[in-house]
């Protein structure tokens, strides 16, 4: 990921995929185009804006800022800097040239953005925006082992692959964590991102059932840093052992960890697998009116995407037949949403593309040609694929958690205990005297949810708890 960095304060870490996933897929809230500029030190700066008021729209403006740097540092428009390098004022023109050759040599070698540290400024407001801004400062190091992605050897025949990365750290006094811990956690992310990067290149093929080919470079790289971003959370269990190499301090109380680590190959393949799943073939509930539930379920059957009653995610569809003349056109939408309301893609038609002669039963042949159309039917399902894949950056579907009160003897420690559990993001607690209630994300099934939750609740129980019973594929209500 790329991770922002304040001299002043420290603000959390921008997940690049995500970053990537809200920028192509336009997921709610709207994020706006960006503007890229060189200060007079060379230093590389994007200011981006989202729709809307808080920390939502905050993420999503950070995660188009976060894109736009991560294409910008990759693509041609970097040498624009050397074309204004003769004014810059406290910045020699061979120091900026100078700069400007390690990011193209870095980018050419194999590195990502993932390995760049940026500052990020405090968030403003700009009409009914809110707006930031994120500076990649010249002299951030882009060299060195992070840059080692093509340098694994994939052995089958092994169990465990071994890479070499760098982990930086600044002191996060919020969690009680030391910069070498802080740097130590970045490092082993960083050797589970690359082997993901390397197994997807190995493996995508086999273990996708997504029907959408993933040729373009930067769907590749969005793709590997969703998989590697939700792998995340369980880099303790897929890092078998690992040596410190190397130890630098840095500025502001930071050090730079030069790490070996070991990764178990099985256990990072399955998943791997399961994300890639979850974002290829999830299971989904189609919610429209006939005709359009029966032609999307038999178009997401042909998609390989499979349509249940018991979905939590929900595709969601409406089509309005509109006439004008003799002619009648179809205005067609789809949202992707979860049993929560939470929106993760939308796709509308252009019903400019055709129209047909107004009769009766006109409603069923309009669809029939629209999903049967080449670029309608890929604009839809790379809609969808990009829906799916932005559910599963954002952390999975939100699932529901009830627990009858009388079964805690205490609730002060549950977000805690919740939050120990690998792959759970988000998570907020509530309830009333009868009840305690509790909302979270995660990247696998209730049924899942519900038996992890039956290993780690007993420390806080009072009395042993019933049974879970799982609701709408989304609520898990011990009661």
């Amino acid at each position: 990921m790329i991770k922002a960095r304040n001299h002043t304060a420290k603000l959390p870490a921008v997940a690049m995929l995500s970053g990537l996933v809200a920028l192509a897929f336009g997921a709610a809230p709207a994020a706006h185009a960006s503007s890229i500029s060189f200060n007079s030190n060379a230093d590389i700066t994007v200011q981006a804006c989202a729709y809307g008021r808080g920390a939502a729209a905050i993420a999503q403006a950070e995660a188009q800022a976060a894109a736009e740097l991560a294409a910008f540092v990759k693509g041609p428009a970097l040498l624009q800097l050397n074309e204004v390098a003769d004014s810059l004022t406290t910045t020699s023109a061979a120091e900026a040239t100078q700069w400007v050759q390690s990011l193209q040599e870095a980018s050419q070698s194999g590195i990502t953005v993932a390995n760049l540290f940026v500052q990020s400024g405090q968030p403003w407001l700009q009409g009914s925006d809110t707006c930031v801004s994120m500076t990649l400062v010249r002299g951030t190091d882009v060299g060195g082992a992070d840059a080692l992605d093509g340098d694994i050897v994939w052995d089958d025949a092994s169990r465990e692959v071994a890479v070499v990365v760098n982990g930086e750290g600044w002191p996060n006094k919020a969690k009680g964590l030391s910069a070498q811990q802080v740097a130590e956690v970045d490092g082993l992310r960083r050797a589970v991102s690359q082997v993901v990067g390397v197994w997807l290149q190995q493996n995508y093929s086999q273990y996708s059932n997504s029907s959408i080919e993933q040729t373009n470079d930067e769907v590749n790289e969005s793709l590997k840093d969703v998989v590697a971003q939700q792998l995340h959370t369980r880099s303790n269990g897929l890092v078998k052992r690992w040596q410190l190499l190397d130890t630098q301090m840095l500025s502001d109380g930071g050090v730079k960890l030069t790490l070996e680590a070991v990764v178990e190959k099985q256990e990072l393949a399955q998943a791997a697998q399961d994300i890639l799943t979850a974002i290829g073939s999830p299971r989904v509930r189609v919610m429209a009116p006939q005709p359009l539930a029966d032609h999307l379920r038999l178009w997401l059957n042909r998609q390989g995407i499979e349509v249940s009653e018991n979905a939590s995610l929900l595709v969601n569809a409406n089509a309005d037949v509109r006439v004008s003349g003799n002619s009648a056109r179809l205005h067609l939408g789809v949202q992707v949403e979860d049993a929560a309301g939470n929106l993760y893609g939308q796709w509308n038609n252009n019903p400019a593309l055709l129209a047909l002669p107004n009769k009766t039963g006109i409603h069923r042949d309009l669809l029939d040609v629209h999903l049967s159309h080449e670029q309608q039917r890929a604009a839809l399902a790379n809609a969808l694929h990009e829906a799916f894949t932005q559910m599963v950056a954002q952390g999975g579907l939100i699932h529901e958690i009830a627990i009858a009160r009388r079964y805690l003897s205490s609730t002060a420690e549950l977000p805690g205990v919740l939050q120990t559990i690998g792959g759970v993001r988000d998570v907020q607690v509530g309830g009333n005297e009868q009840l305690v209630t509790a909302q979270l994300r995660y990247n696998g099934s209730a049924a899942e949810l519900a038996s992890v939750l039956s290993q780690v609740l007993p420390p806080l129980l009072a009395a042993p708890l019933p049974q879970a019973r799982i609701d709408n594929a989304y609520k898990i209500k011990f009661l």
